[in-house]
């Protein structure tokens, strides 16, 4: 980051461990906001416009799409999803999941988003996942006809 002439400010020394402003007074000249703490992808995905996941981006099958999808944030993956089969063809179907096919696509998607609009993208992804969850709640449900009455 640093050889590329950007500035960084990193979340420890901008946020609490309560992710409280702690000390402001680099964010408005940094080009970067490095997260180098664990458990915070919920609080970093909340301030996406689109959600990359670069995991999918390896051979390794991607990672979970589901924390930006319930935020209503719209993804994209690259190449490898055999991890996320489901739901990601039924996102990709319902156009709340963007795939690339390697690394240098990127860029272009990025601009698009940037440069195109995009009203209905949060009202699609917010639609997806009220089809797509609950699943605890309608198998508890089902189950509930097989459980002895108390």
């Amino acid at each position: 980051i640093g050889q590329r002439g950007w500035q960084l400010v990193r979340r420890s020394s901008l946020l609490d461990a309560g992710l409280l402003a702690a000390d402001l007074g680099d964010v408005h000249d940094a080009d970067v906001l490095l997260g180098d703490s664990l458990g915070e992808m919920y609080f970093y995905q909340s301030l996406a416009d689109i959600v990359t996941v670069c995991g999918s981006f390896i051979p390794g099958g991607s990672h979970n799409v589901v924390e930006p999808l319930a935020l209503h944030k719209p993804v994209i993956v690259g190449p490898s999803i055999w991890g996320i089969e489901y739901p990601g063809q039924e996102a990709l179907a319902d156009g709340v999941l963007t795939q690339v096919m390697d690394a240098k696509e990127l860029p272009a998607r990025w601009l698009d988003w940037f440069t195109q609009p995009h009203p209905d993208a949060q009202a699609k992804a917010r639609q997806f996942m009220a089809e797509h969850s609950g699943s605890v709640g309608k198998h508890w449900h089902y189950l509930q006809t097989w459980l002895p009455k108390a």
